[in-house]
């Protein structure tokens, strides 16, 4: 097996509203790219075990996904690990920065719009309009 079939990640969450989806060209190499975060975990009464995931694309699939995938829609995306690291000019120090690169984008499950609204007993009424005459109880 090679090296790089080992680095391979999955991860199954919502796109994140808090940060929002982003997605442009790079001026310098005309490259498209869509960056957002996936939201992993719960939040409840005892804890909060929510993590946010930043996952970037380019080219294709960053095209793809930036056309089909929406805030809070349920996904899974596949990718490979890879970093970088800098040096920061005020004290020296080496700063490393580790980045999901995703190579597929799946939606599973897509949000509901917020600006829908709920269903009304009008909603359910026969289109002939009958109103629920016909029910045997």
């Amino acid at each position: 097996m090679s090296d790089t079939k080992r680095n391979i990640f999955r991860l199954e969450g919502n796109v994140s509203k808090i940060r929002g989806m982003e997605s442009g060209i790079n001026q310098r190499s005309g490259t498209s790219w869509c960056k957002f975060e996936i939201l992993l975990g719960m939040k409840s009464e005892k804890s909060d075990n929510t993590y946010f995931y930043p996952v970037i694309f380019w080219n294709a699939v960053a095209k793809s996904a930036s056309e089909k995938v929406g805030i809070n829609d349920y996904i899974g995306v596949e990718g490979q690990l890879t970093s970088k690291d800098y040096q920061n000019y005020k004290d020296g120090s080496t700063n490393y920065f580790i980045n999901l690169t995703g190579y597929n984008c799946e939606v599973i499950l897509k949000a509901q719009p917020v600006n829908e609204p709920s269903p009304s007993i009008e909603d359910y009424i026969n289109s002939d309009g009958n109103d629920f005459e016909d029910i045997p109880f």
